[in-house]
């Protein structure tokens, strides 16, 4: 999957929506954040709320990224490392405890077109449009601080923490707060 299949996507999943809606928001968790905020700047949306936004590599991320991010590189790593392990733990351990299926490996070329997204967005995170950013304070994920500082002194944003909740908001303890304050967010006027 490249950058252009998931611009392609989300293009045709907001033509979609826009046809059968008055007005389109959108709730968007971790990369979808990137996709949502080219929607932003690109069609016209009602609300916009993310959770999790993964809109910037970790600070530990960033020489493999500048490395991935170079065509030479990046052929030679990929013929040795098809798919970057997520974690330690087998797939079948990863189900267990979740009790969702999970992606325990990413293909290597989808994690350089996930940091491809991110410098293609980069100059939209700035917009003018009301955003409204929900977060847990154990994101693992994410720079949680970083992400809420930088959306924050861009944008007409409010910002809610979830104290026992990581990356995965919606299905973690305090899902049901989570899915509350979305949908207060989505019924205000």
């Amino acid at each position: 999957v490249t950058l252009h299949d998931w611009l392609r996507d989300i293009r045709a999943a907001y033509e979609i929506a826009s046809q059968a809606a008055e007005k389109v928001s959108i709730v968007a968790h971790s990369m979808g954040t990137m996709l949502a905020l080219y929607l932003l700047q690109n069609k016209s949306i009602h609300k916009a709320v993310f959770t999790s936004p993964y809109v910037r590599v970790k600070k530990h991320h960033r020489l493999m990224k500048k490395m991935l991010l170079s065509p030479m590189f990046c052929k030679v790593f990929t013929l040795i490392n098809p798919t970057v392990k997520k974690n330690s733990r087998t797939d079948l351990e990863q189900i267990l405890e979740s009790g969702r299926f999970v992606y325990t490996a990413v293909p290597t070329e989808s994690i350089r077109s996930l940091w491809m997204l991110q410098d293609f967005i980069a100059p939209l995170i700035s917009t003018d449009k009301e955003i409204h950013i929900l977060v847990g304070s154990n994101d693992q994920t994410i720079e949680v601080d970083t992400v809420v500082e930088e959306f924050s002194r861009q944008n007409n944003c409010s910002v809610q923490r979830f104290a026992q909740s990581g990356h995965n908001l919606l299905e973690e303890s305090e899902k049901e707060q989570v899915i509350q304050e979305i949908l207060r967010i989505l019924q205000a006027k």
